[in-house]
């Protein structure tokens, strides 16, 4: 299954269903489920920016790294803003029908989209 690499907070909150979009500097045609990997470090300016903008706290204990947290749908990919979450300028992830894994699975990420070979991942969720 495809999977993308994204740093704490964000992943906690896209599989959690706070967040909709990802926003990416770069446009993918890929669309359809799509693994979140949370990355190994936290974006440094992302608790700050959570409390001003969108009036949101994380409980920095609460976040995992390293590991296969969920997984979403990718259900558009456009330059067009339609969400607080889509960063001006950036193509944004559209994002639905967030879940969460009970149990993360480690798991190395990588740069763009990359492949988690389907005997990883819960039966239920392999395709």
């Amino acid at each position: 299954m495809k999977c993308l690499s994204i740093r704490q907070p964000w992943t906690h909150l896209i599989v959690k269903g706070t967040k909709d979009v990802e926003s990416r500097c770069w446009e993918t045609t890929y669309r359809g489920p799509l693994l979140i990997h949370a990355g190994l470090t936290m974006h440094t300016n992302a608790p700050a920016y959570l409390r001003r903008w969108h009036g949101l706290e994380v409980d920095r204990s609460l976040l995992q790294f390293g590991v296969i947290l969920g997984a979403v749908d990718l259900v558009d990919c456009r330059k067009k803003k339609t969400s607080r979450w889509h960063r001006r300028g950036d193509f944004g992830w559209y994002l639905a029908n967030p879940r969460r894994l009970r149990t993360p699975i480690p798991y190395k990420g990588q740069l763009k989209l990359f492949e988690v070979p389907d005997r990883l991942l819960p039966k239920s969720w392999r395709r």
